[in-house]
This record gives structure tokens, C-alpha cells and sequence, in this order.
């Protein structure tokens, strides 16, 4: 058996040093090896060059020092986060309505030497309060959780009830908000009335201020359901030995590759569902709560993680100093940065990223797509009625048309995110939903939208939209889209070849859902066609494509059509043909 340091990273102070262990099997006389770090906690533990000196994560997530970890960034954060100041409306009528402040808070009173609750109504409360964001857990779970009720309303308002009863997890964080000093806590199950229509709808308008407003946001990421808690066991493996030359050497070892993949889960563009012990962050509710909140704590299982609109940390530092070299940012942080900073012009951009990061996600029931991702939509509209991106249709803005019809069904990670697997569908469209065809969230499923065309090839004539009510963010009653374009007849088969499912060349369709929507014998009695949408050119503009929206016919005779995949066709098939118009349901 024998170990080699490999240096990893730039060369700077900030360098990482990793260890690989190799030997060979006795079982089977395979060469095999593992990668870890070593770390030293104090200078001078590791006396070889590389293996840099950086916080351990404390050995008890529930101690003393983990409250002063939490409470030594809420104070930085106060003191020198100007983007981190509680979010203002822009609008009077929102602060009119009273849409600045959740409805009801809990406030934690002391019961006979244990916590207790008691509902309050919110309207004139001024004080500091957090707010959890956690997993609800299987439908069988989640009917175990505590709830607010119309029939338990009046009760929870006049008396106290017993953090002691609730949830593992929701009694943690009443106990963590004690600990920081504060006195109240907003929870959705005990804040929202469950089963009224209407309070859901008030309350859902309020998200962007319910958790841009918290003092302090806890994530119980590493639970999958109420009984998780915020506390998960940790086992730091320290080790002290000497060098064959006599050198003592104090230090803590910990998986490499487990290391990096966790704290990749928190970047930009990164696949986050490759750490399995992170189940909050695979909820599209907790994707909105994460980027509307002013700072969060999560609570993985190995260490606390601190994410504010300013910066990430974590207890051991990785983070940070990911993110001061340069080498990777949270989508949070990048995504404050550009509404704090940039211009409007750089809002259509951020906005893809916005719809990957948000449709990997996983949401229990369809009609919670809208409503889920609403709070982002008003937030990076929140400077008002903003010329660069004019009404939100459905997840897509007005002025980003045509080029926002573009996005495509992205298989190539379609396996790997929640509920993904190679024997199940993967790319599902509900058919119970007002959401139109033509917009990303009416499929479930991980999307790309596309850069703009070098030129669109086909006119928005007419947009007609109608809200379910008076929220512009909210659902609609009607969504069509009228256009014109070239459109040809095309002809689709499906084909079950690995080749022709993963070929561009042998299958030039990427469907919408997967498995496809229609049948077989579906497609041979349905007219499909391809719009001509607007074209591409690469490789020194000598490879040029269509980019084409593949729709089917509602009905024979009729010029209405839905969305079912999108194509690259060449420019050859749209030879002769004459413009017509077409309405996008």
C-alpha cells in the first residue's frame, strides 16, 4: 500500500492538496485507490507544503459553537451587507395591501420551562423573525405534519401549544430561533391555513417578502421529511501519527470526492442532485425560498452552510474561498448580483438559468408550477414595469418572443434528477393545467432555453392573455399566441434504438415529453408541422440550420396548434414555401 499528495487548483496560498491511497486487492489482485484530503485545524499540524490550515466542522451540529458560527455572519451581514437589507416594495398598492409582512407569526413563549407557541396576527408585529424551509417528506409523511386549520385557527390564536408536540425538525428550529434570541418563527404548514383556496392564494402572493423579509431563513437540507431535524450525527475522523522522518502530524481526513460533490451542489450551473444527502435542495418551492431569502442557514450532514446574497460559507471554509478565487459562485449570489448591478439587459440571461435550475427541481403536485417560481418572476421585475422585459407569460417574458419559445427537453441529465431513471418517464406535460403548451412549465422535467437566433424568421402578431385574477404573476384563463411563419407538413416516427433516440442526425426531433405523447397510432392520424422559427450558423457560418417548433393540429381544418418538440431542419425544406398564420394554445 502506498499514498502520493496530489496538488489540486491554482497554485495560489488557497491551493488544495489531496491524498490517494493505492493497493491491491487480496481478493482479487485489482489495483484499486481512494482520494482524500488531509486538513490541519492549526498551523503547523501538517508539516508538508500544500495541505493548507482551514476550519473542521464542529463535532455536534447542536452546540455552542455552531450558534456562534450562526451568529458571527448574521453580524457581518448586518454590518456590511448592503444586499442583504430586507426587500423593499416597489409598489405602493403591494405595500397598500399588506403584502409586505406574512399574515400570521409564531410567537415562542416560554410554557412551565418548555417552548411553546402561540399564533399571532402579524399585521403590526415589527419585530425579527425566521422562517423554515424544509421538506415536506412522501404524501404519507406529510400528512403526519402539524397544520393550521380552520378548525384549529381560533384555538392556536388564544392558546399556547407545545413546540415539544410538533415535528423533529420543526421543534429544532423553534429552538434555534430561541437560541439567537428571537422571538418569532414563520412556518408554512402552521402559518398557512391548509385546505382554504383563498389563504393559500393571499399568502403564495406574499412568498418574495415572507422570506426576503426574514431575519434569518433555516433549511433543514439534509431532512427528507419532519422527522430528519436539523441535526444530523457527524463523524469527524481525526487522526495523529508520525512520519517515517518523525514528524507529528495532527490532522482530519475526510472522502475527497464526497467533499467536492457537496460543495459543488451549491454552484452555479452545478448539478446539485449528485449530492445524495441534500434532499431540500431538490424541491422546486425550496429553489424560490432559497433566492428570494436575504441569508440562509442549512443544515447538511456534515456541516453547517451559510448562503446570503453576498456570499457562501461553510464551517470549513471551502466555499469562501471557491468563491473569493474566482472559481465558482452560488446561483444565489450570481443571481443578486445581476439585479443589484447589472443593467436590464442582463436579465433575459439569467433568466435561462433560472428555468434549468428551477425545472430539475421536483414538485408534488403540477398546478404548484406557476405558483412555485411567481415570487422569482416578481423579483426580477421588482424595479417596476421593466421595457427589456415586458409582461410574464407563463414563465416566459413578452419581449424575450420569439427567441423564448425556443427551449428543448434536456435528457442529457434527465436520469439524474429527481425521480429520474432510465425506465420511467422522465419529461411528463399534465393535461390538467391552464398552463399553455408553448411555455417550459407545462412539462415536468429539466429544460434549456436557447441563445437568440441570428435572426427570427417568424412575426408575434397578436398575444391573447388573460389572468385568472388580478396577480400578473398568477395563472391564466387563456394564453394563445398568434403568429406567422413558414409551417410544412412533417412526419414523425418513433423509434426505440438507443442510436436514434441520442443521434441528431438519425432523430432531429427532441420531444417535448419523454415518453413522447402520442402513440403510434395517434401519429398516423394527426397532422404535425414545423414552424420556421429563426435560424443558426456556426462553424465559420458554414453550418446553418432551422430551428424549427414541431406543433400538432387541434383539429383537421383548423389553424391552432400545440407545442410537442422542437427541430433543426434544413433550410432546404422551407424552399417555396409561403408564410401563413397559425395560433399557438
Amino acid at each position: 500500500m502506498d499514498w502520493s499528495p496530489v496538488r489540486m487548483g491554482g497554485g495560489s496560498s488557497e491551493s488544495r492538496a489531496d491524498v490517494i491511497l493505492n493497493w491491491t486487492s487480496a481478493s482479487n489482485g485489482q489495483k484499486q485507490h481512494v482520494m482524500f484530503d488531509i486538513l490541519g485545524e492549526r498551523e503547523n499540524d501538517i508539516p508538508w507544503p500544500g495541505f493548507r490550515v482551514r476550519p473542521c466542522p464542529a463535532v455536534d451540529a447542536n452546540s455552542q459553537e455552531c450558534v456562534e458560527f450562526i451568529q458571527s455572519h448574521l453580524d457581518a451581514c448586518d454590518e456590511g451587507h448592503g444586499t442583504c437589507d430586507k426587500w423593499i416594495p416597489k409598489t405602493i398598492n403591494d405595500a397598500d395591501q399588506g403584502a409586505t409582512r406574512p399574515s400570521r407569526l409564531l410567537e415562542i413563549v416560554n410554557e412551565s420551562g418548555d417552548l411553546g407557541l402561540l399564533l399571532k396576527d402579524a399585521t403590526n408585529i415589527e419585530g425579527n423573525y425566521t422562517a423554515l424551509s424544509h421538506c415536506w417528506g412522501t404524501l404519507q409523511e406529510a400528512q403526519k405534519i402539524p397544520i393550521l386549520t380552520k378548525d384549529n385557527i381560533a384555538e392556536r390564536l388564544s392558546h399556547v401549544f407545545l413546540a415539544s408536540n410538533l415535528s423533529r425538525t420543526f421543534q429544532d428550529a423553534v429552538h434555534l430561533t430561541d437560541r439567537l434570541g428571537l422571538r418569532y418563527i414563520w412556518i408554512d404548514s402552521l402559518c398557512i391555513i391548509q385546505g382554504d383556496k383563498e389563504d393559500w392564494n393571499s399568502e403564495c402572493r406574499k412568498m418574495a417578502y415572507v422570506y426576503g423579509d426574514a431575519y434569518l431563513v433555516i433549511g433543514a437540507a439534509y431532512a427528507k421529511d419532519g422527522n430528519g431535524g436539523l441535526y444530523a450525527p457527524r463523524q469527524l475522523r481525526r487522526v495523529e501519527f508520525r512520519t517515517p522522518t518523525g514528524q507529528l502530524v495532527k490532522a482530519v481526513v475526510e472522502d475527497a470526492i464526497k467533499s467536492r460533490v457537496e460543495h459543488n451542489a451549491w454552484g452555479s450551473n452545478r448539478k446539485f442532485w449528485e449530492a445524495k444527502n441534500l434532499p431540500l435542495l431538490a424541491r422546486a418551492w425550496v429553489f424560490q425560498e432559497r433566492m428570494l431569502a436575504r441569508r440562509t442557514i442549512y443544515f447538511t450532514a456534515s456541516e453547517l452552510v451559510w448562503e446570503c446574497r453576498s456570499k457562501i460559507d461553510c464551517e470549513c471554509s471551502e466555499m469562501m474561498m471557491r468563491e473569493r478565487s474566482g472559481q465558482a459562485s452560488s446561483v444565489k449570489t450570481r443571481y443578486h448580483y445581476v439585479f443589484n448591478r447589472c443593467t436590464d439587459l442582463a436579465r433575459p440571461d439569467i433568466w435561462h438559468d433560472i428555468a434549468a435550475q428551477y425545472s430539475s427541481r421536483a414538485i408534488t403536485h403540477h398546478r404548484d408550477r406557476l405558483p412555485a417560481l411567481a415570487s422569482i418572476a416578481k423579483q426580477v421585475n421588482s424595479h417596476g414595469e421593466c421595457v427589456w422585459l415586458g409582461r410574464y407569460l407563463c414563465g416566459i417574458w413578452e419581449q424575450t418572443l420569439p427567441d423564448g419559445l425556443l427551449w428543448s427537453a434536456d435528457y442529457q441529465s434527465a436520469t439524474q434528477v429527481p425521480n429520474g431513471t432510465n425506465d420511467e418517464a422522465t419529461h411528463i406535460r399534465s393535461t390538467n393545467t391552464s398552463i399553455p403548451s408553448w411555455s417550459w412549465l407545462s412539462i415536468e422535467g429539466r429544460v434549456r432555453t436557447s441563445a437568440a437566433p441570428k435572426q427570427a424568421l417568424v412575426r408575434i402578431t397578436g398575444i391573447d392573455y388573460v389572468l385568472a385574477s388580478d396577480d400578473p404573476y398568477g395563472e391564466c384563463t387563456r394564453a394563445e399566441i398568434k403568429l406567422v411563419g413558414r409551417v410544412v407538413p412533417v412526419d414523425i416516427f418513433i423509434s426505440t434504438t438507443t442510436q436514434a433516440r441520442n443521434s441528431r442526425e438519425e432523430r432531429p426531433l427532441v420531444a417535448d415529453t419523454r415518453p413522447f405523447e402520442c402513440s403510434e397510432e395517434q401519429l398516423a392520424e394527426t397532422n404535425m408541422v414545423a414552424l420556421q422559427v429563426g435560424y443558426f450558423v456556426r462553424m465559420r457560418n458554414t453550418l446553418f440550420w432551422y430551428c424549427c417548433l414541431i406543433l400538432q393540429q387541434e383539429r383537421d381544418g383548423t389553424n391552432r396548434y400545440r407545442r410537442v418538440g422542437i427541430a433543426h431542419v434544413s433550410k432546404q425544406a422551407f424552399a417555396s414555401v409561403d408564410e401563413e398564420s397559425i395560433v399557438l394554445v
